[in-house]
């Protein structure tokens, strides 16, 4: 089957001179039988939709699987769920394993220690496990990240246009600093009597 799609990756439509913009060419008999359609399954040679057939044909085509990307992706959440209990013992059963080793000590100290160091691994935990809604500080932050990143990626995709923005914007920055430096070292205007 073939089809066109142009720069931007939408279909280039035939429909001024055909009724669909796909051409499916299929070998019957050692003979070529093109058709401007897209064909059912039972439509194809026998054998030609066969899953060894396709893998020896399209042998230098890369691809995965599904129980390849399965995996893939399980293997991903173990990992962030590993990451997360690593961050949550850190950050929350540690604190209050030394607050209660620190409850050992002079009591009124202790109980003090115990009751801030208990009380922030509360609101840690909270806040890690999304029950606990983040500060508009973090929230603000989170926010610039995520347009950095997002910024980023884009640039990464299209190295020439970023190229061509900065030089855009430096060349403005030179225009602006050298009206300001205009500005600064004019003699005032005279008003002629």
């Amino acid at each position: 089957m073939a089809s066109a799609f142009d720069k931007a990756g939408d279909l280039i439509s035939l429909s001024q001179i055909r009724s669909t913009s796909h051409l499916t060419t299929v070998i019957k008999n050692n003979k070529a039988e093109e058709h401007w359609r897209m064909l059912n399954d039972r439509e194809f040679p026998d054998g030609a939709l066969d899953c060894n057939f396709l893998l020896k044909t399209y042998s230098d085509i890369s691809f995965r699987t599904q129980s390849e990307i399965k995996k893939k992706l399980y293997k991903e959440y173990n990992h962030k769920k590993r990451l997360k209990m690593l961050i949550i013992i850190w950050a929350v059963i540690i604190p209050a394993s030394i607050s209660i080793l620190e409850f050992f000590s002079p009591t009124w100290v202790a109980v003090l220690a115990i009751i801030y160091s208990l009380w922030k691994s509360y609101k840690k935990w909270r806040l890690m496990t999304g029950r606990d809604d983040k500060s508009e500080k973090n929230k603000a932050k989170e926010k610039k990240e995520q347009k950095m990143r997002h910024h980023d990626y884009h640039c990464d995709l299209n190295p020439e246009g970023f190229q061509k923005l900065k030089m855009e914007n430096f060349n403005t920055s030179i225009k602006r600093n050298i009206k300001t430096i205009i500005r600064k070292n004019l003699p005032p205007k005279r008003e002629i009597p």
